[in-house]
Parts: C-alpha cells; structure tokens; sequence
C-alpha cells in the first residue's frame, strides 16, 4: 500500500510550487526589460547597470525554479528535498541580514529577499507541523 502525503504537505508543495513559477516570472520580465534597455541606445542606464539588471534578473529566473523543482521533488517524497526548503530558507534569511549592512547605497531594504522570505513562511511552518508524518511517508 501507498502512503499519501497529509493535506499540509500538499498544500505546502503546492504554494511552493506557484511561488517558484511567480519567482521565474518576475525574472523573465525583468531579464526582457534589461535586454530591452540594453539594446535602446539612449537608455537613462548606463551600460554596467543594464548588464548588473540582466545577471541578477537570470539569477532570479534561476532561484524561482529551484524553488519550483523542491517543490516538485517535495512532491515526490524527496527527503533532500525537504531539507532543502529548510537551508534554502536559512539561505535567505541571511541573506536579509547581511546584504543591507554591506551594501548601503544601493538599495536600502531589499524587497525581494523580503518578499520571499514571507511567501515561503507559510510552507515552511506547514512543512514544521507535518514533519513526523513526511518522513514515515518518504521512507
């Protein structure tokens, strides 16, 4: 007999799942938006920045599907998969804390670590809450 995973889960690895995909969205708009101000010759950029927009732009593109593919693989009864929600988690929070004391004139408060930071909240104390049934399930 097949064990399912419990609602919690589900409904875990399906908000990751969407905010994976949202992730890759925001970034394929806005790698289209740098290509676009790169290529417009009297963009108000100048060329390092709109190369600076088009990396990290593909860092996010890239960063929404891992987020994506752990929420697949969470799917699948992956127990690294599971552990890997919780370091990318820890990852970010980091991040959060240490990007704003050394950076100071770019961007004060970065919204899209934040923003993420709360989208995966949700998951992550759902995922706390169900951990003992996941890993009978996984195994």
């Amino acid at each position: 007999m097949e064990r399912v995973l419990s609602i919690k889960t589900k409904i875990a690895t399906w908000w990751i799942k969407v905010t994976g995909i949202i992730i890759s969205v925001i970034g394929i708009i806005n790698l289209i938006g740098g290509f676009l101000a790169f290529i417009t010759p009297a963009g108000p950029m100048s060329v390092e920045k709109e190369l600076l927009l088009i990396k990290l732009s593909f860092l996010i593109f890239l960063i929404g599907g891992f987020i994506f593919s752990l929420g697949f693989q969470l799917e699948k009864k992956k127990k690294w998969a599971y552990v890997g929600i919780f370091l990318l988690y820890i990852f970010l929070l980091g991040l959060n804390f240490l990007l704003p004391i050394k950076v100071e004139k770019v961007i004060t408060k970065y919204f899209f670590i934040d923003l993420l930071l709360y989208f995966l909240l949700i998951p992550l104390i759902l995922l706390l809450l169900d951990r003992k049934n996941f890993w009978k399930v996984a195994t």
